[in-house]
């Protein structure tokens, strides 16, 4: 005899998978997994969580969102923004445990921007930022004051990246 399964899922824990807004949030790395691709080539899986006043103005404080990082040599760019970010050596000769386990637990500030893949649109990490670095915006050609740059609540606008020491 074939017994069904039966679920009574509360309103108030169903997940939200909504696309989080394209942003710059402060986030903590949570987890990361090395994986290997169809290809052969092994890739970390790393696990954020944003929070923070920009992610609680778009009703996204507390979501999860993942990055996936190819082992290869053409993208160790991408692992010394990663590094820099999280405060960490990032020049020169710099080692790493295989888990990378030094990195969990670090607040840094992530780009977010929505794309499409296969037909659905997904959030993907464009770039990664020191948590303390400050996020202006960009002014309108109306409000230009002799080069000012305004600075605006945390969290929201742009980066300099003018102050990006690489």
């Amino acid at each position: 005899m074939n017994k069904m399964a039966t679920f009574d899922f509360d309103e108030k824990q169903r997940k939200n998978f909504s696309i989080i807004p394209t942003g710059i949030y402060n986030a903590a790395i949570e987890k990361i997994e090395e994986l290997t691709a169809r290809s052969g080539n092994k890739y970390k899986h790393i696990t954020f969580r944003v929070f923070g006043k920009k992610a609680e103005k778009e009703k996204v404080n507390g979501r999860l969102v993942w990055d996936n990082i190819v082992l290869l040599k053409q993208v160790e760019w991408k692992i010394q923004g990663l590094l820099y970010a999280c405060g960490l050596p990032h020049e020169g000769k710099v080692e790493l445990s295989k888990d990378w386990k030094e990195l969990i637990g670090k607040e840094l500030k992530i780009g977010i921007r929505k794309r499409e893949y296969q037909g659905t649109e997904q959030n993907e990490i464009k770039n990664f930022y020191s948590i303390t670095t400050e996020v202006v915006s960009q002014p309108k050609p109306s409000e230009e004051k002799k080069g000012d740059i305004p600075i605006i609540e945390e969290d929201e606008g742009e980066i300099d990246v003018s102050k990006i020491p690489f």
